[in-house]
């Protein structure tokens, strides 16, 4: 017999290795359960809450969630008996936390409710925010995203006033799940950012998994498949290095989703049930739901209509067994999807008419309109807490100035004590002034913002709101129905019949461009509070990555050149919305010529601009001033298409960011935009001076 190879061998290490830290583990577990046995028939109340508590905490981590749940309702009824209240706070954390994995929602709440009503000594803070937090994952999975979303708030603050960056990631998170199941991804999509780069930061690789698959999962509703595999494999890849095996299935299911939106069936499939074998095994009812669901999907499109059905029932029988309005919904328009398909019309209409009153019950302008309040109020909170600080920092200041004034008077005699006191007033007199100052010009800068919050909020959101659930959700049934027409009936159409179809799919396609824009020009002031330092030429890689995709549809040769770009501090979603508008002029308004972009940095009229410059056909003299208009547009929609709102957009960013805008063009030789911003806002000392092309 050979030598063993050292691949085997390692192998055989890391086994026996697991193996023994398994054995550890379940060793341990067993001498709690002794511990607590023993403290339990010597009714030694604190001993076995103390040690119950352990054994909880332990068993959480093997997923034991009935045990975990059984141990402590026992010494909860212990601790009754007794009538104390020590560490019961805890112990309700532990048992709602198990019966929420179990999906005993009621019973969740019960306990999380019950906890909020014992005294502050049952507890530590860090377990009310805890508390919090699941409250708002429960309400989440209800369907309450108003309820959801105000713990969240709650638990947000919490962590930030205790410098909590680990929770902070987590708060924001959970406020990017509430924004992503009411469809407003964009949102989303900058929580998860903000909750991924934190936990970057301090390397809590379980936190950067479920922010990775969460922006998948934004990736795939923006049909972006390439980052949203990118984002889902990285993820998956740490759910099976931290042996995750929840993470692992969440992880497949979001692979899943991707190949189904790239038109791969097969292999969404294979994902879907690879996803669905280990939730079946943990028995993750909520997400197994969503496997189910995606499931259905597909076989549904392999015209497996009856396969289907099956597993749209299993979603169902458990939707209803924890009670989820969320996962009813999304339920309903599958099934109305799947009957549609198979041609049992009544049936389908009929789900549908249930899954659009459902959403309507779920998605609704009060709750809307209240989660703005509530993140006005946590907004204007934080404004009032600095106002504290600063407050505190300026009483201090004073009782040090009076301080350092006797000392001097002791040590200097008569003469130096006059002198001194002469200083100190006028120092003073000065500090007071500027402290004074800073107050009333904070006062102030926070009145205007709270003013402009509370317009903003109760306008835009408003007018986001009816865009987009009164309009575009019509919208998107004429546009099923019509797709549906044209899959079925396309060969008993005539010539008639065709063109008018093709009117109706174009109004549609121009309707949803239009509430598009208006969306994007809506969202300017109400999103975007994140102003950071950002690289110029950073954003320039996305805007031209982003219209890669257009110049290749209009099959045009268009080169975009970038060089000597600084770093500027803006708000980076809102400047690459700058710039791809901007450019994007150039790929429409191009007569023969192929498009030809140069965006650069440079002083004009005695100011520091960046500026894109195009080769398009040019404004004449009259209309630089009117470009910038709401729905203004220079040509007609048969000449080049558009909704006249894309340079209005671009405006309102920069009238945002306190800048300034304009054009000098030339007809038939092409037009330059220059954006100043304010001085502050550019670096001067870092310039890159890498020209880059886009063909």
């Amino acid at each position: 017999m050979g030598i063993p190879n050292q691949k085997y061998l390692l192998v055989l290490v890391l086994f026996l290795s697991g193996l023994n830290f398994t054995v550890a583990k379940e060793a341990k577990t067993d001498s709690l359960r002794q511990v607590v046995a023993e403290a339990l028939a010597a009714k030694n109340i604190e001993r076995l809450v103390d040690h119950t508590y352990e054994l909880g905490l332990q068993l959480r981590k093997l997923e034991a969630y009935e045990e975990c749940m059984e141990r402590c309702t026992q010494a909860l009824e212990a601790l009754r008996e007794a009538g104390h209240n020590y560490r019961s706070g805890d112990l309700l954390l532990l048992l709602g936390f198990a019966q929420y994995r179990l999906n005993h929602y009621e019973d969740a709440l019960a306990s999380f409710m019950e906890m909020k009503e014992l005294p502050t000594e049952a507890f530590e803070e860090r377990s009310v925010a805890n508390a919090y937090n699941n409250l708002a994952k429960i309400y989440q999975d209800l369907g309450d995203y108003n309820k959801a979303y105000q713990y969240n708030i709650e638990v947000l603050r919490i962590h930030e006033s205790n410098n909590d960056s680990l929770e902070i990631a987590g708060s924001l998170y959970g406020l990017g799940s509430i924004l992503y199941y009411q469809q407003n991804y964009q949102d989303a999509f900058d929580y998860y950012q903000r909750s991924l780069s934190i936990c970057e930061a301090i390397g809590n690789q379980k936190v950067v998994y479920s922010c990775l698959g969460a922006i998948a999962s934004v990736y795939i509703k923006t049909e972006e498949y390439d980052k949203a595999l990118e984002y889902s494999k990285h993820s998956l890849a740490i759910a099976e290095e931290l042996s995750y095996r929840t993470g692992v299935s969440y992880a497949l299911q979001i692979i899943g989703s991707i190949y189904e939106g790239m038109g791969n069936l097969p292999e969404a499939k294979r994902y879907f049930l690879e996803s669905i074998t280990i939730k079946e095994e943990v028995g993750d009812k909520w997400s197994l739901i969503g496997s189910y669901l995606a499931l259905g999907r597909v076989l549904n499109e392999l015209d497996r209509h009856s396969e289907s059905l099956k597993y749209l029932h299993r979603a169902k029988g458990l939707a209803t067994e924890i009670g989820s309005k969320q996962r009813r919904m999304e339920i309903y328009e599958a099934f109305a999807e799947s009957y549609g398909k198979s041609g049992e019309h009544r049936l389908a209409n009929m789900y549908l008419h249930d899954y659009i009153a459902l959403k309507d019950s779920i998605i609704t302008e009060s709750s809307v309109r209240e989660m703005g309040e509530a993140k006005t109020r946590y907004e204007v909170q934080k404004r009032e807490d600095q106002i504290a600080l600063l407050t505190t920092e300026k009483a201090l200041l004073e009782t040090e100035q009076k301080i350092r004034s006797l000392n001097f008077y002791l040590m200097g005699g008569t003469l130096i004590f006059f002198l001194g006191l002469a200083l100190l007033w006028f120092s003073r007199f000065r500090m007071q002034k500027r402290l004074v100052g800073l107050l009333e010009e904070k006062n102030e800068q926070i009145h205007r913002q709270n003013k402009q919050l509370e317009l903003s909020n109760e306008d835009l959101q408003q007018f986001a709101y009816v865009a987009s659930h009164d309009l575009k959700e019509p919208l998107r049934m004429i546009s099923s129905y019509t797709t549906l027409l044209k899959k079925r009936y396309n060969q008993l159409f005539d010539d008639q019949a065709h063109e008018f179809m093709y009117y109706v799919v174009d109004a549609v396609d121009r309707m949803q461009t239009l509430l598009d824009d208006l969306l994007a020009y809506s969202r300017v002031e109400t999103r975007g509070g994140n102003q950071r330092w950002v690289e110029a030429t950073d954003i320039m890689a996305m805007v031209t990555s982003n219209l890669r995709a257009a110049s290749e549809e209009k099959q045009v040769d268009m080169q975009v050149h970038y060089h000597d770009l600084p770093k500027i501090k803006a708000d980076p979603s809102q400047m690459v919305q700058l710039f791809q508008n901007l450019i994007s002029n150039a790929i429409k308004f191009v007569d023969t010529e192929a498009p030809r972009v140069e965006v650069g940095f440079q002083m004009v009229q005695g100011r520091r601009a960046l500026y894109v410059k195009d080769n398009g056909i040019g404004i004449d003299e009259q209309s630089k001033e009117k470009i910038f208009d709401m729905f203004h547009r220079l040509h007609t929609r048969e000449e080049y298409e558009g909704t006249g709102i894309g340079l209005a957009t671009c405006k309102r960013i920069v009238d945002r960011h306190l800048g300034e805008i304009w054009v000098e063009s030339e007809k038939g030789i092409g037009s330059t935009f220059f954006i100043a911003l304010p001085e502050k806002a550019i670096a001067q000392s870092e310039l890159n001076n890498q020209p880059a092309l886009m063909g």
